[in-house]
């Protein structure tokens, strides 16, 4: 009959409903962390996914600078492509700024870019993509 009414008058049986509810709380706030650090993780695995996306469009983007520098073509198509490349690597780095293979691409597509304008006849933009690259 008490169990069926309870009224509050047992100790015991208040001190069950408080523990019960208590670990409920618990449960609760467990499973909204382990939520929590779930989407935290597949989010950092999508921002290491569209950063590796970028390094490879980047590094097509080089290629492509250097078949038309091959080719001989005009300074801005050339320039187009390998400011493209680097680009694509600054958007990979603020995506994940710990992305070492993103870091030292940039610097390398830097380096070459800095020698094709020079070749170019532009020794101060050079300077600056140095800069810009993290090459300097």
């Amino acid at each position: 009959e008490q169990a069926l009414a309870f009224d509050g008058a047992s100790d015991g049986a208040q001190a069950g409903l408080v523990e019960v509810s208590r670990r409920l709380d618990a449960r609760k706030r467990l499973e909204e962390e382990r939520a929590a650090a779930d989407r935290a993780a597949r989010a950092e695995r999508e921002r290491r996914e569209q950063a590796a996306t970028l390094r490879r469009k980047a590094e097509e983007a080089l290629l492509e600078g250097r078949e038309r520098f091959a080719r001989g073509e005009l300074p801005p198509e050339v320039r187009e492509r390998y400011l493209a490349s680097m680009e694509a690597l600054r958007q990979a780095l603020f995506l994940v700024p710990d992305d070492e293979p993103a870091v030292v691409e940039l610097r390398r597509v830097a380096r070459e870019f800095s020698s094709v304008l020079i070749e170019q006849g532009d020794p101060e933009l050079a300077l600056f993509m140095l800069r810009v690259g993290g090459a300097d």
